[in-house]
């Protein structure tokens, strides 16, 4: 696909209509570059936001479940602790008895 060339008085007619509004048109391309800017910025802060409180809740989660195991090890260790104490009774009354 070949480019279209434009003739030069086309150019010489873009260029005078740019010259007349360049003030204007440097402007605006300021304001929108500048509005880019900002919506680039609101995506980087909303993606970072929405990282951290999804590490927020990784770690909520985490930690619940980290609770649970320690708990449930605590009640565990409890339950065969009250068992060989328990063992260590029966045993004790079979050799006196």
């Amino acid at each position: 696909m070949t480019k279209r060339i434009k003739p030069k008085w086309q150019l010489e007619k873009e260029q005078n209509k740019k010259s007349k509004r360049g003030a204007f048109d440097s402007i605006n391309d300021f304001a929108n570059s500048f509005q880019e800017v900002f919506k680039n910025l609101s995506k980087a802060f909303h993606w970072g936001y929405d990282k951290k409180k999804s590490k927020d809740a990784v770690g909520l989660l985490t930690s619940n479940t980290t609770n649970l195991i320690e708990n449930r090890t605590d009640e565990i260790r409890k339950k065969t602790d009250r068992l060989s104490k328990r063992l260590d009774e029966l045993e004790r009354k079979i050799k006196e008895g």
